[in-house]
């Protein structure tokens, strides 16, 4: 355990008084591809003292007002049984008006957060990939059966920036009920992307977040196991997760970043960077920009 990796150097709080906690959650049983999603999230904590308190684009500092807990074990699970238990211990010592960051860690973790912190609602899930193969290698829990294990939980998905598929994967999403896709080649429409910004608006009830890096275009994320041509470029992101985290109409219960393949650092930055980006958002929406100058900046001596 290393109690010096905080993210952005920021000082813990008491766990029970955190507005935001980051959950690492290393995981790599079933990663196909490059290797390396264990190890994601120090690498993205770790990052975060590349990336300045002031969130430009909103004009605040965050952590000025809102208080961070940066959990503290990052050593890897080493079999499901594990995940299970150190997720559902985990979560339950949490609110649910906590904002929960969950760092994978391959895409086999997100079934497992969600069923601990969403009851029945909509997951978001940004990926490259279907990941709708109701097993793969023999393994259900398999990250290539994430998305199709969120559905198994009874909960209505949107999945954007789809490029890959396996064939039976692609014919069972035409005919499910329960999953709206929002492929990449469609995305490349501006009036579709217009769409969807106005899909994730218009949600409405508890709402989880699921973010697979390999969404982005390699152009903006390298780093990741599979990686495919196209994907989501950095303010299009933006854009989606703003419509998200300012509806007023949803509660967001938690969001992941997995799949990230620690590199030269862009990838990792751009993964912290993107933490600080929901952060703000979602503090923008909760008003903590009103509240007081109370937060975990406010905890330490910088230049």
């Amino acid at each position: 355990m290393d109690k010096e990796v905080l993210f952005q150097g920021l000082p813990n709080v008491e766990l029970s008084k955190a507005d935001v906690v980051l959950f690492p959650l290393g995981c790599e049983l079933t990663v196909c591809g490059l290797g390396g999603t264990a190890q994601a999230p120090k690498a993205i904590v770790e990052a975060g003292m590349d990336i300045e308190y002031f969130e430009e684009e909103m004009g605040w500092s965050p952590f000025l007002h809102m208080k961070l807990h940066t959990l503290q074990r990052f050593q890897p699970v080493g079999s499901f049984q594990e995940l299970q238990k150190r997720v559902s211990k985990t979560l339950s010592k949490l609110k649910k008006k906590q904002l929960l960051i969950t760092l994978g860690g391959e895409h086999s973790i997100s079934p497992f957060v969600v069923k601990q912190r969403l009851e029945k609602g909509t997951v978001v899930f940004f990926d490259a990939h279907a990941d709708y193969r109701t097993s793969y290698h023999k393994e259900s829990n398999n990250h290539a059966c994430a998305m199709y294990n969120l559905e198994r939980q009874g909960h209505k998905i949107v999945a954007i920036g789809l490029r890959s598929f396996f064939e039976e994967e692609f014919v069972r999403l035409k005919n499910s009920k329960n999953i709206t896709v929002y492929s990449d080649l469609a995305l490349q429409k501006k009036k579709m992307r217009k769409k969807l910004q106005k899909k994730l608006s218009s949600l409405s009830g508890d709402v989880y977040i699921s973010i697979d890096m390999d969404a982005f275009s390699p152009s903006v994320v390298p780093g990741v196991g599979t990686p495919q041509p196209g994907g989501i470029e950095w303010y299009d992101m933006l854009r989606y997760l703003k419509a998200l985290l300012g509806n007023e109409k949803i509660r967001v219960v938690g969001v992941d970043l997995v799949e990230l393949v620690p590199d030269s650092g862009v990838s990792q930055i751009a993964a912290a960077k993107l933490v600080q980006k929901i952060v703000s958002y979602y503090g923008i929406r909760y008003g903590f920009d009103m509240k007081k100058r109370n937060g975990s900046q406010t905890m330490r001596e910088y230049e």
